[in-house]
């Protein structure tokens, strides 16, 4: 949040990897997609995991944190980036 307590994109994003932002339809098949992508991420080999939209950026570190940050320029849409983690 900025000092006002108003949230940012990247906020909203969070709340919605946490489950905490669910779907206005209020049906109980919606809103699990983000929750269920961090699962996922947590748990796979899968590094560098990022979502932009708009002046939000997620990243999910490879404890599972989340880190919600804000840009100055808005990306109209959705950007999701990731890598492999390299089998040895």
């Amino acid at each position: 949040r900025d000092s006002f307590g108003i949230y940012r994109d990247g906020d909203y994003i969070k709340s919605a990897f946490e489950g905490a932002f669910r779907t206005s339809t209020n049906e109980e098949y919606r809103g699990s997609g983000l929750p269920n992508i961090y699962a996922g991420v947590i748990s796979a080999d899968i590094v560098d995991f990022k979502v932009v939209s708009g002046k939000g950026i997620c990243t999910i570190d490879t404890d599972g944190d989340i880190r919600a940050t804000t840009v100055e320029k808005a990306l109209q849409g959705t950007l999701y980036s990731w890598k492999v983690k390299k089998a040895v």
